[in-house]
């Protein structure tokens, strides 16, 4: 033995205690030289054997070298982005991906993809918008202002506007018994856009039942119905199953008589 491998040989045996304690740790040989980089991995190695700390190593697989899915646990668990913190951030406090990346400096599609990575469910497009809008009062009614104008959404200048089928049933009915029709109708200019306007006075709304009948949508449906009232107007609802059931019948109790009001709602 040279008295060179003799002088790191000690050098090595003096930091025996903090290698054992680092094996307790859970250390693999690997990460102790890393740590104690003036040494190489065989020297550390030898040191462990000689000093009976091999069994750190091998029959209690402490310190051992991890698995390659050990490592990739390990990383995602010590990850500023970890599992627990995401999941806080953006399923209990509610923060969009561009508010999380702020927090870390990194990017959204940074964010998106340790989500996507540790199976974190992200939210639809319909649950992020309402978000921002609950976030954003003033955004959700620059787009509804917009929209009124018909700068954006499916009236907007130019856009090829498909009508559904219970439209073009009323549509159809109202034409072939020369019913004047208004298509859509506001009270106000930036009000609710109602689907139809027959006669001057009665307001139509054509309800397809899949999404009249959430709790929420109904509660918008009573109110646009009261400022509707409010404001001089009879209104009348027909849901598509009555337009199928009755193949268009229903209609017809949008017919004028002079004798009495509709109240039909």
């Amino acid at each position: 033995m040279s008295n060179q491998f003799s002088v790191i040989t000690k050098e090595i045996e003096s930091k025996l205690y903090e290698i054992e304690s680092m094996l307790k740790d859970g250390y693999s040989v690997n990460e102790i030289q890393k740590k104690l980089v003036k040494y190489s991995y065989s020297g550390i190695y030898n040191c462990i054997q000689r000093n009976g700390l091999s069994d750190y190593v091998s029959t209690k697989k402490i310190g051992k070298s991890r698995t390659h899915k050990q490592m990739l646990d390990d990383y995602d668990k010590n990850h500023k982005l970890n599992s627990e913190t995401l999941f806080q951030l953006y399923s209990v406090e509610k923060k969009d991906l561009y508010e999380i990346a702020k927090m870390f400096n990194v990017s959204p599609s940074g964010v998106l993809y340790r989500m996507k990575k540790l199976g974190i469910k992200t939210r639809n497009k319909s649950e992020s918008v309402a978000l921002m809008y609950n976030k954003k009062p003033e955004v959700r009614e620059k787009h509804r202002t917009n929209a009124n104008l018909g700068l954006t959404g499916v009236f907007r200048k130019g856009n090829n506007y498909s009508f559904t089928w219970i439209e073009k049933s009323f549509l159809s009915y109202c034409e072939n018994n020369n019913i004047p029709y208004k298509r859509p109708f506001q009270i106000v200019p930036d009000g609710h856009r109602y689907d139809f306007l027959v006669r001057d006075r009665i307001i139509v709304e054509l309800d397809g039942l899949y999404w009249h009948n959430r709790p929420k949508q109904k509660e918008k449906d009573l109110l646009f119905e009261q400022q509707a009232k409010t404001g001089g107007y009879d209104i009348v609802r027909f849901t598509d199953k009555e337009i199928s059931e009755t193949k268009g019948q229903c209609f017809e109790i949008i017919k004028w008589n002079d004798r009495f009001r509709i109240i039909r709602i």
